[in-house]
């Protein structure tokens, strides 16, 4: 559990309707509520002990982020650029190959994980499941192993999951490659020493993986994520948004009441990150989910007990 992540909010102290505050500030006092209800906002050895059980609020989780991303399409190009809570991995020693692990704020914070090339700006993003029974399928690897090993590999040795294949191929002046690829636009070619560093990094990226997975799929994200959106909307009410005319406005109202991130103390639970670094490094997107909120009535059949 080592990538907490810190973040800080300088607020604007002139920025009060009817005695309440907006965004920042709304933010804020989600956690001091948090606190009062008895969950501490200090991580410690329970904390992450709790967060690792099976929530009982997973159906109420899906529905929450169904409801709450609807208006957020998915990229139709593979990027880590969406990604919050994220970790990169350097493959070689060149850094020209990386991998991301992340949760893909276009994909209703799922866990994703992308494979690029930093130079040519090309790659794959697929979710952790895809590549997990992708890149670690042991009967698989075997086959790849041989192919690599072969002087003259010609046999055929591809696989694939989802949308994404991943096929053995021979480079001149290079030698055998893995190319991981869901169409022309979206791939990536690692080369046999990458390949092999990806294996052995298994244990690494896995953790990474089971770690956001087990942070987002907790209860107390599912009622922190709520009561920040009923906060968002209470917050445009007072200020005067009953009703945006567009996603537009919305994302204007969050950017004017977000403020930057340098002066809050420190990093308290990793569902506070999750809020926190959504807002702040994905604006746009929280804008449309605000609208979402206000203007559809998203949350209206979202029961979240306390």
């Amino acid at each position: 559990m080592d990538y907490i992540r810190e973040f800080d909010i300088r607020l604007d102290r002139e920025m009060y309707y009817a005695g309440e505050t907006v965004m920042g500030h709304v933010l804020l006092d989600t956690v001091e509520n948090f606190k009062l209800r008895g969950r501490s906002a200090k991580m410690d050895s329970r904390t992450h002990a709790a967060v690792g059980q099976a929530p009982v609020l997973a159906a109420t989780r899906d529905l929450l982020l169904d409801r709450a991303f609807t208006n957020v399409p998915p990229s139709d190009r593979s990027s880590s650029a969406r990604m919050i809570l994220d970790r990169a991995y350097d493959l070689n020693p060149s850094r020209t190959k990386r991998l991301c692990v992340g949760l893909d704020a276009t994909r209703k914070l799922s866990v994703q994980v992308y494979i690029e090339n930093t130079k040519f700006r090309s790659g794959v993003l697929v979710p952790s499941d895809v590549f997990e029974k992708l890149v670690y399928d042991s009967a698989f690897n075997d086959r790849v192993a041989a192919y690599i090993s072969s002087e003259s590999p010609s046999i055929h040795v591809a696989k694939k999951e989802g949308m994404c294949e991943a096929k053995c191929i021979n480079i001149t002046e290079v030698g055998p490659a893995i190319r991981l690829f869901i169409d022309d636009k979206n791939y990536v070619i690692l080369g046999a020493s990458t390949w092999r560093l990806l294996q052995e990094m298994r244990p690494m990226i896995m953790s990474k993986v089971c770690e956001l997975g087990r942070w987002c799929a907790s209860d107390d994200f599912v009622r922190y994520f709520h009561y920040c959106l009923k906060n968002m909307a209470s917050a445009a009410i007072s200020s005067g948004y009953g009703h945006f005319a567009n996603e537009h406005e919305a994302q204007f109202f969050v950017k004017s009441n977000l403020k930057s991130a340098d002066s809050m103390s420190t990093a308290v639970q990793p569902w506070h990150d999750m809020v926190l670094e959504l807002a702040f490094r994905h604006t746009d997107i929280f804008g449309r989910i605000v609208y979402s909120v206000v203007n559809d009535n998203v949350l209206d059949g979202v029961v979240v007990p306390e």
